[in-house]
């Protein structure tokens, strides 16, 4: 998969998905059942319950206790969330990361293809000309290794 393929399935998704901005509600309870419940929502309306963890084979279930009995909450339940709140939130600006990776891409092959018309053409680079040109060619080989990463991660 490729970034801009990444950056559309995420657009694809996104659209589908209940609007952000989300905030995790990682609270506890002081009833044991309830421990693993992590709530999201808008912070401008009532939190409603988008996901929770019950039933999770991966809940990590913490207490503390005071004088008003034991308190529960699921650690690894609210970490997950904290997880999917801050990729929600900041989605607009992981697609525009995506989108300005795609614009470099263009321009150091642009640059790439300049410098081979004029490889071609005869005329003469200095060392600054060199230079330039293996910096371009390393960039582009670091974004092209990332976009190949994303597509592994899939």
């Amino acid at each position: 998969m490729t970034p801009m393929e990444l950056k559309a399935e995420l657009e694809r998704l996104a659209e589908k998905a209940t609007p952000g901005p989300w905030e995790a509600d990682c609270g506890g309870t002081y009833r044991k059942d309830e421990a693993q419940v992590v709530m999201l929502g808008g912070p401008d309306a009532k939190p409603q319950r988008l996901f929770d963890t019950l039933n999770s084979d991966v809940a990590e279930i913490a207490h503390e206790a005071d004088e008003d009995g034991t308190y529960y909450f699921d650690c690894q339940g609210a970490d997950n969330f904290k997880l999917i709140e801050s990729l929600v939130n900041n989605l607009p600006t992981i697609l525009s990361a995506l989108s300005g990776l795609e614009s470099v891409r263009g321009a150091l092959k642009g640059m790439l293809a300049h410098s081979c018309v004029a490889d071609t053409a005869g005329e003469d680079k200095d060392a600054e000309d060199h230079a330039a040109e293996r910096a371009a060619r390393s960039a582009l080989s670091q974004l092209e290794a990332a976009g190949a990463a994303v597509g592994e991660s899939k």
